[in-house]
């Protein structure tokens, strides 16, 4: 089948007709001898299925004998003739006229093509906007380009914002590397000093240990001639010299009395003090005895890193230590766990987050409970029930003008006593770690084992 020829934009010449169909020639063939022209399939389907003579297949114009393989497309001038002309769409409602030729290629991307309606296309205008086909004649050109105008406003505002916001994070960024980079200075500058400070201490130490080196190798060259002179001026051998000292007993070295100086505020309203004893001037069996033995179970209340809790741990069957910060009772169980494991193992230690205050009723009753942290109130009566029978409690009581360290002994038989273990008021305000400002100006032996543990 042909072209319609009234899809044409102007009259079609005869000779572009095909004589089968009579419409224009839609892919021509031409029969060989007598060269005449006709669409494609109409003459495929007039040889296939038309009238014969005898000879077979002939032509419809004039019964030449004529045959499907012997079909050939018609010169090129003729086509090129052919596709020149100007055809209208097939679609309805499209009104363009398209050479022949591009007809195929129109009808692809028509918008009256029903297979392209749902389709968006670029605006004919060219405002930028896609639409659809049945959308076309709705769309605003103006309305779509203010409302993409909005639409970039509200963008760049927004870029604007962000990019505010990334300004500040990048000052704040470099003011926190500025900030960061002082103080790694500040650092760097105090390692110098205090690398040059122990090298300081270090050479001064070493000065001092070769002096005491050749004062010790000059005693000893003294030592070893004042020998050797006694003996040439007194004729005594060492065996003699043995005898005298082994016949020699010591003086008894009696110690110089302190006065006892106990305020007994720190001591519980409700306890009744039944006799006040100076370690230093008593005799007594009191003072004397041990109150850990192998057996005894100990509370140490404010035990910080634990130091004091390992050190007892070695001598009592369980020492349970207290704390109500809970960084310093890890770090307590963290050294136990790495070089006390033994005493972990054997159960012989115990760091618990609790507050010293009220005891611990958990592990009671106690042989002995050793307050770290120094009392300047009352001690509570659920710490003093928690002791056994012939319990003691040890504590550094301040008053108004001084500090002690004694030991209130709960005995069924004679009551309470209290013992004055340490009445020297330097000494502890030197050495209690409740009592220093500043524990990195100190250079106290206990403090030093407390930095060292």
């Amino acid at each position: 089948m042909g072209y319609d020829v009234n899809r044409f934009e102007s009259k079609v010449s005869d000779e572009f007709m095909c004589t089968i169909c009579h419409d224009v020639l839609q892919d021509p063939l031409v029969t060989p001898t007598c060269e005449h022209v006709f669409c494609g399939k109409c003459i495929t389907d007039w040889l296939q299925n038309g009238p014969t003579n005898s000879l077979g297949p002939s032509c419809p114009n004039d019964r030449t004998p004529a045959t499907i393989d012997c079909l050939r497309p018609p010169l090129r001038s003729f086509r090129n003739l052919l596709n020149g002309l100007n055809i209208r769409c097939t679609f309805i409602g499209c009104s363009l006229y398209v050479k022949l030729n591009n007809l195929s290629e129109h009808e692809s991307i028509c918008m009256h093509n029903p297979i392209n309606m749902e389709k968006e296309f670029n605006c004919p205008q060219n405002c930028g906007a896609m639409i659809k086909v049945q959308n076309r004649d709705k769309h605003n050109c103006v309305a779509y380009m203010r409302k993409e105008s909005k639409l970039a406003e509200q963008k760049i505002v927004q870029l604007i914002e962000h990019g505010k916001r990334l300004e500040n994070e990048m000052n704040q960024m470099k003011k926190s590397m500025n900030d960061e980079k002082q103080r790694y200075e500040l650092i760097m500058l105090n390692l110098k000093n205090e690398v040059e400070t122990k090298d300081n201490i270090i050479m001064h130490q070493k000065r001092q240990l070769d002096e005491w080196r050749d004062k010790i190798t000059l005693m000893e060259q003294n030592l070893k001639l004042l020998e050797k002179n006694f003996k040439s001026n007194h004729n005594i051998n060492g065996n003699n010299i043995n005898k005298t000292m082994i016949g020699k007993k010591p003086a008894p070295m009696k110690p110089k009395p302190k006065p006892l100086q106990l305020d007994q505020s720190g001591i519980n309203n409700n306890t009744t003090v039944d006799l006040l004893v100076d370690v230093n001037e008593s005799d007594s069996s009191s003072s004397s005895e041990s109150y850990i033995t192998s057996d005894s179970r100990i509370l140490n209340i404010g035990c910080g890193y634990g130091f004091i809790t390992v050190c007892l741990a070695q001598l009592a069957k369980h020492v349970i230590g207290i704390d109500h910060v809970k960084e310093l009772v890890a770090k307590a169980n963290d050294i136990v766990h790495r070089h006390y494991g033994r005493l972990k193992e054997q159960n012989r230690v115990t760091f618990e987050v609790a507050d010293g205050r009220y005891g611990y009723q958990q592990f009671a009753p106690y042989d002995m409970i050793l307050i770290e942290p120094v009392v300047k109130q009352n001690i509570p009566d659920i710490i003093m029930n928690q002791l056994k029978p012939n319990g003691c409690i040890c504590v550094v009581l301040k008053s108004e003008t001084r500090l002690q360290m004694i030991k209130i002994n709960r005995n069924g038989h004679s009551g309470t006593i209290v013992e004055t273990l340490i009445n020297d008021h330097q000494f502890l305000q030197q050495n209690h770690k409740d009592t220093l400002t500043d524990l990195r100006n100190q250079d106290s032996p206990l403090i030093n084992r407390i930095r060292n543990f």
